[in-house]
């Protein structure tokens, strides 16, 4: 116990000064002979009240800290840094794929010039290629034309397309 107060022992013997003074009889009493040659140290270890004040307060903030971030991804506040490229839609309306193309790839899609709505998909977008190798699929399988604007924005359209300057 002098070595444990001096702190030359390891925690491995700090335990078993622990475990003796618990059950051995003799030891406690030893321990008390000696608290009183040296009054006002202590002698046996132990996790003083600051220790224990800190390792509690740690605990609680991994706790909240760790049920916060859960409520914030659950809120999709936090988004998922991986994603798939590949985006899988059936039977979505030309409508919802202008929406995915927009989010995707950051392209105003402007859909006045189609008259009928009752055009529906299927099929797979990879986000990693090209919008327009989609848009040449598209127009193969769909009867859906396309073309660019000088600004950018992509017009869906039937039939032939004629590019209107916007």
């Amino acid at each position: 116990m002098l070595w444990r107060k001096d702190g030359l022992t390891d925690s491995a013997e700090n335990a078993y000064i622990r475990l003796e003074l618990r059950r051995n009889h003799e030891a406690r009493s030893l321990a008390a002979s000696l608290q009183e040659t040296c009054p006002g140290e202590r002698l046996v270890p132990f996790w003083g009240r600051s220790k224990m004040v800190l390792v509690g307060a740690l605990a609680l903030l991994l706790v909240v800290g760790g049920s916060l971030v859960y409520a914030k991804f659950r809120q999709g506040s936090i988004r998922i840094i991986f994603r798939e490229p590949v985006i899988r839609f059936e039977n979505k309306s030309l409508e919802a794929l202008a929406r995915v193309i927009e989010v995707e790839y950051k392209v105003k899609v402007n859909l006045n010039q189609v008259r009928s709505r009752a055009y529906h998909f299927s099929g797979v977008l990879h986000t990693d290629r090209p919008v327009k190798e989609f848009l040449m699929e598209l127009r193969s399988t769909g009867g859906i034309d396309f073309y660019f604007s000088r600004t950018g924005t992509l017009y869906f359209c039937e039939g032939v397309s004629v590019p209107v300057d916007h």
